[in-house]
């Protein structure tokens, strides 16, 4: 050991593993038999205790900043989101002029037609089939889309082929259904029709009778 300098230094080695801490031992034998035991011990407590230590504290940094980088990844992915909703808002608002909100079914087809905006939905991840099927799929029964539900849509539908097919699939249904409905409304129509008919028809034949029985009691008078 000689001096403090070098007995820093021995220790040091001895933790880090540059020295043995046994061959660092052989010296404080003939000095004392409790110096080879507290050594001893505080080898023990360095290696075991104050390491595990450390190396906790070090984990424990670790995994706060790795929670951090996850915050930062979530809070880009949902700036990259409002970004790309609002330039799919602005591609459709384009197409309205008299700024109501809605796209009609002329606007929305002028609209596909441009090159430039067809260029621009894709570097979205969305094809022109796509917005198409989100379209239709809105447009059952009315002559427009609101903007805000066709934008909904289609961040939803976004880069996920399954989830349009699912969508087209739910179109087809609802198509099939209003046309079921209309079919219904004019079978009622109908028979409302027939219903008139016969109760008019009910209507002569009573008149018609009590018609014939006036002039059965005139005749007999």
């Amino acid at each position: 050991f000689g001096s403090l300098g070098s007995s820093m230094l021995s220790i040091c080695m001895a933790v880090t593993g540059g020295l043995s801490w046994e061959d660092l031992m052989v010296p404080l034998e003939p000095l004392s038999a409790w110096y080879p035991v507290a050594w001893a011990v505080y080898m023990a407590f360095f290696t075991v205790g104050l390491m595990n230590v450390l190396a906790a504290i070090f984990v424990e940094s670790t995994s706060r900043i790795a929670e951090v980088d996850s915050d930062l990844a979530i809070s880009e992915q949902y700036d990259r989101e409002q970004a790309d909703c609002k330039m799919i808002r602005q591609f459709f608002e384009e197409a309205d002029g008299e700024k109501t909100g809605l796209i009609t079914k002329e606007q929305f087809e002028g609209k596909m037609e441009d090159a430039r905006c067809m260029a621009q939905l894709q570097t979205l991840k969305l094809d022109a089939w796509t917005v198409k099927g989100m379209f239709r799929l809105l447009c059952i029964g009315s002559s427009g889309v609101e903007i805000e539900s066709l934008v909904y849509g289609l961040m939803r539908l976004r880069g996920s082929a399954r989830a349009i097919d699912m969508a087209m699939l739910l179109h087809d249904g609802k198509r099939s259904t209003a046309r079921l409905r209309s079919q219904l409304k004019g079978v009622q129509c109908e028979l409302e029709g027939v219903k008139e008919i016969l109760g008019l028809s009910r209507a002569m034949q009573a008149l018609a009778d009590g018609g014939t029985e006036w002039a059965e009691s005139s005749a007999s008078q």
